[in-house]
């Protein structure tokens, strides 16, 4: 409820830097998916190399903290995902048997 920083950006994160290759594993992992692999094709010319969310203005303006780990918060987001995604396929079928 803070007017001086509405419409401000924030980032939120653990502000731990992670490798690409190893977030997807972690995601991989965590949904349950078998066999799945990134194909990693090259890379682009100025890619950023270490790229990582730094959520220190959320902190210093907000107060905020992160509450969970990375991890935590993967299974969380994975998990709706799934449900979502469930959910979305019964609603169809439904619709469709119509």
């Amino acid at each position: 409820d803070n007017p001086q920083v509405k419409g401000d950006a924030f980032n939120f994160g653990t502000g731990d830097p992670v490798p690409v290759l190893q977030l997807v594993e972690e995601i991989v992992q965590i949904a349950g998916v078998q066999g799945l692999e990134p194909e990693v094709l090259g890379q682009s010319w100025g890619e950023i190399q270490h790229q990582y969310l730094d959520a220190t203005k959320a902190h210093q303006i907000l107060g905020w903290q992160p509450q969970v780990s990375r991890r935590e918060g993967l299974q969380t987001t994975i998990d709706w995902y799934w449900d979502y995604l469930l959910e979305e396929l019964a609603t169809h079928s439904r619709t469709e048997g119509s």
